[in-house]
């Protein structure tokens, strides 16, 4: 179709679907024609989606960047691979929900980099990317940038990979975990953050022997763990401090938090961390006294400049 413009943005701002009542259906209309009615159907950079992506799909280089311009939708019967060095601008409080398989394979030197669209845009500019497939195809992300969002990824379900990439500037949670099954997060940068990682509920895997996380400069935890469920999460190798003059000596480097006096019990086995400079380096918290607390292994760890 023709929609009276080329801007991406602006004919989503024209199109009353999804992204402004869940109500209402997704309306996908890129590609789009150019030069009128008689215009041909072409897509040049920027390339604009929103929906659903139903059939697998490449997001190339050439033709980087790639504006989100609504709520997009990677189902269950498609992946979605993303080139090293493509830009995902996200152009407004949207959502990228991965039902299928997401993978973002950029290189050390051209990371995929998701951030909003308006370089002026204030951390909290988007929401997240959301994994939610729990079968054995899992999606990998390696070698990225994640800024400006209100949380990096949520892993809701499956084992997917999170690797060497840098989370950073976002208003709330770095990796956050729930519900999954061993997900692996390790030779990652995660700052300026208000939790570095979270897993609730997760039989994680948070850095390994030379992968460790990087975690640092968070205004609540480095690394926050549900005590509530009965699962083990390891967490090996990981750097966790804080390095802003304004936040020494503040937040937690591991924080294992029980609610709830029942049977259920988490474990944590910390195996050669570095916390520094933050209020306290491990806190395992609730219903110690009456046996019900978390269980903790911690060795080889180092607990400095508190």
């Amino acid at each position: 179709n023709w929609w009276g413009s080329v801007d991406g943005t602006q004919i989503a701002s024209r199109v009353y679907d999804y992204s402004d009542t869940t109500s209402s259906p997704f309306v996908t209309y890129a590609p789009f024609r150019s030069g009128g009615c008689a215009g041909v159907v072409s897509e040049t950079s920027p390339v604009y989606r929103e929906g659903f992506i139903d059939q697998s799909d490449t997001w190339t280089l050439d033709h980087s960047p790639y504006v989100i311009t609504g709520d997009l939708h990677v189902t269950a019967g498609a992946l979605l691979s993303i080139e090293a060095g493509v830009r995902v601008e996200v152009a407004g409080p949207y959502t990228i929900f991965v039902d299928g398989v997401l993978d973002a394979l950029g290189t050390q030197a051209q990371p995929v980099v998701f951030t909003a669209q308006n370089p002026q845009a204030a951390a909290g500019a988007w929401d997240t990317i959301q994994l939610r497939r729990s079968d054995a195809l899992i999606s990998v992300l390696e070698w990225f940038v994640i800024e400006k969002a209100v949380d990096g990824v949520q892993v809701l379900a499956g084992s997917h990979e999170i690797r060497n990439g840098t989370v950073r500037n976002v208003t709330g949670i770095g990796v956050s975990i729930s519900n999954a099954s061993q997900p692996v997060v390790e030779g990652c940068l995660i700052h300026n953050v208000t939790q570095g990682i979270r897993s609730a509920n997760a039989e994680s895997f948070l850095g390994r022997p030379g992968s460790g996380n990087e975690i640092r400069d968070f205004t609540s935890d480095g690394i926050w763990i549900d005590g509530d469920n009965l699962q083990v999460v390891r967490v090996k190798e990981n750097f966790v401090w804080q390095s802003a003059p304004a936040l020494r000596h503040t937040g937690t480097g591991i924080h294992v938090h029980k609610q709830d006096n029942n049977s259920n019990r988490a474990t944590l086995e910390a195996y050669g961390n570095r916390i520094e400079a933050v209020n306290y380096g491990s806190w395992l918290q609730g219903y110690a006294t009456s046996q019900r607390g978390p269980i903790a292994t911690l060795q080889g760890n180092c607990f400095d400049n508190f």
